[in-house]
């Protein structure tokens, strides 16, 4: 089994989905920085994405 596979089945076996259009954020701060909040959606999704979970559309979701 790849090590990324792996890692998105969790630490208890799950399989973790996340819906990425069915989420929301704001714009945060950070180091006196401001991000705007489409910014900090694609890092979230891109790190979760990257190890943790199967990152999905609502399309795709709903046609499962």
């Amino acid at each position: 089994m790849h090590r990324r596979d792996n890692l998105r089945r969790g630490y208890f076996g799950y399989k973790t989905t996340v819906v990425h259009d069915a989420c929301a954020t704001r714009e945060l701060e950070f180091d006196g920085k401001s991000v705007p909040a489409e910014q900090v959606h694609t890092a979230l999704m891109s790190t979760l994405a990257f190890g943790y979970a199967e990152v999905i559309s609502a399309d795709t979701y709903l046609a499962a």
